[in-house]
């Protein structure tokens, strides 16, 4: 019988980024996808992906898994908080599922994959702010799972070219129901 003992982080293994990250972007792309329930009955799930360059998906790249009021709401606008309790108005916090990237991320792709830096948001606050000329706003407030920020704003355009896109303004006549837990 051997026990181990550890002191240090336990950081995901090759996984973080440097120190902080500071943003204040335009020009990216966005593409938003609508899982109602996905969670509860209580949210409505957006899984929303922003490219700093769709067509080469190379470049720095945000993924965020937020969860609106389902009686209330009509699209992703507005303040969403790190949570794990899956409740109203908060953003999924990064995680590893079957070492894929769940949950909301900061990340830097070539050629479509995550490279070595990728940081999982864990606390703080996402803003979504749709904006009159069509382009989206989102602003950062957040902490990864090393304490370092990544803060700032990415204003992106809906990337549509070969994408259904599944999220679109809902009435309450307009409500796509899946199961609980779809796999995505």
């Amino acid at each position: 019988k051997h026990i181990v003992t550890y002191e240090g982080s336990l950081t995901l293994a090759g996984i973080g980024i440097s120190g902080d990250i500071e943003l204040n972007e335009t020009g990216w792309d966005v593409i938003v996808e609508y899982y109602g329930q996905y969670y509860s009955d209580e949210t409505d799930n957006y899984y929303v992906s922003i490219f700093e360059d769709m067509e080469t998906r190379n470049g720095r790249y945000f993924v965020l898994d937020l969860l609106a009021d389902y009686a209330t709401c009509v699209d992703h606008r507005g303040t969403f908080t790190g949570s794990e309790s899956e409740g109203i108005n908060t953003f999924m916090p990064g995680y590893l599922d079957d070492g894929y990237l769940s949950g909301s991320w900061y990340a830097e792709l070539e050629d479509g994959a995550a490279t070595g830096v990728k940081a999982p948001l864990t606390e703080g606050t996402v803003t979504v702010t749709l904006n009159s000329d069509g382009t989206q706003t989102y602003t950062l407030d957040c902490l990864d799972d090393q304490g370092n920020k990544i803060t700032g704003s990415v204003t992106a355009n809906r990337y549509s070219e070969g994408y259904a896109l599944s999220a679109q303004p809902k009435t309450k006549s307009y409500a796509i129901e899946l199961p609980k837990r779809v796999v995505r």
